[in-house]
């Protein structure tokens, strides 16, 4: 027989013992292999056998050490994710204020209001398509300003945006436009008095159309020689010749019955009326051609005396959009 130590509560019993006589822990369970065996120690021994003294064993069953955790690669790990999490609420919290700006830019966008939007894409920079609806906004801020050089320059930056091409194709006819009001403003008595109403632009259905480039039909107003504004309705074409717009003819009214066969200033109007009415019901109106709030603001501030076509801008390069703008409603 000999002695061996409770792992439990230290204390030294006989390996014969069914379990620890102070605590009671089972003998059986030092047999576990969740205790390791060290070297043999020795013990002291008191007790009824003929042995006495200090009592050799082989073996003393203690209890495995658990391992212990390396504290610094602990605080280093816990750091690490808490910094990953805190990173990700950050950019939660940042995307969504980007996202609420976005939104806030896309509805002064649709308003029209490009001045601001600019500016808070311009802010949002790289988000989205941040970059090129800032530039699209510029553009349109400088077709504002009657600057439709600029504006160009700045949509050939942006070719793939959606919207691009419909701007072009504004500029494309707006500057035209432009050439023939040019033209008209001094054949009025208060050549600063020249205001617009309407305007639509129309395209040659086939190659056997009367008109062989676009033609724009406008609702006019100007002070007369008596003091009064009267209203007109203008038509303005290519010239062959120049290869400027001109003011083909301009009519008061549309109604036919309003002239006198025997009257040659009537006569003439006569063929005016003809030549606009041809061209509205023979020809197809290009929806989107013009951007009426702007031209009329430009016929007003007088900017559009300045305004030039784009010379590198050809129907070539907008032709495609303009045929899918194209309509066939061409009512008089």
């Amino acid at each position: 027989m000999s002695l061996i130590k409770c792992p439990e509560c230290g204390k030294e019993f006989s390996n014969r013992a069914v379990s620890c006589p102070n605590c009671g822990f089972p003998t059986s369970e030092l047999k576990n292999d969740i205790y390791d065996i060290t070297e043999a120690n020795y013990v002291e021994y008191d007790g009824d056998d003929t042995c006495s003294g200090r009592i050799p064993y082989d073996r003393e069953i203690v209890p495995r050490k658990k391992p212990k955790m390396n504290t610094g690669v602990f605080i280093v790990v816990s750091l690490v994710m808490v910094g990953i999490i805190v990173g990700i609420v950050i950019f939660n919290i940042s995307d969504t204020k980007k996202q609420e700006k976005y939104e806030t830019a896309i509805r002064a966008m649709n308003r029209e209001d490009y001045e601001e939007a600019a500016d808070i894409f311009r802010e949002l920079k790289h988000y989205e398509d941040a970059n090129e609806k800032s530039k699209y906004c510029d553009a349109q801020i400088y077709c504002a300003n009657g600057d439709y050089e600029n504006a160009y320059e700045l949509l050939k930056s942006i070719p793939d945006y959606s919207d691009t091409s419909k701007l072009l194709k504004q500029i494309y006819y707006e500057t035209r436009l432009f050439e023939g009001i040019s033209d008209i403003r001094t054949s009025y008595f208060n050549p600063d008095s020249l205001g617009l109403s309407e305007v639509k632009a129309y395209y040659p259905k086939n190659d056997s159309a009367e008109i062989e480039h676009p033609a724009f039909i406008a609702t006019m107003t100007g002070q007369n020689k008596m003091g009064g504004y009267a209203s007109s309705y203008v038509y303005f074409g290519e010239n062959s010749e120049t290869g400027s717009y001109k003011a083909v003819g301009s009519v008061h009214s549309l109604d036919e019955d309003d002239y006198k066969l025997n009257r040659e200033d009537d006569l003439m109007d006569l063929v005016v009326v003809k030549l606009i009415k041809s061209v509205k019901n023979d020809n197809i109106e290009i929806k989107d051609a013009i951007d009426q709030n702007r031209v009329i603001e430009l016929v007003k501030s007088g900017k559009y005396t300045t305004i030039k076509r784009i010379s590198e801008l050809t129907y070539d390069e907008i032709g495609k959009e303009t045929g899918e703008s194209m309509s066939e409603d061409s009512s008089v």
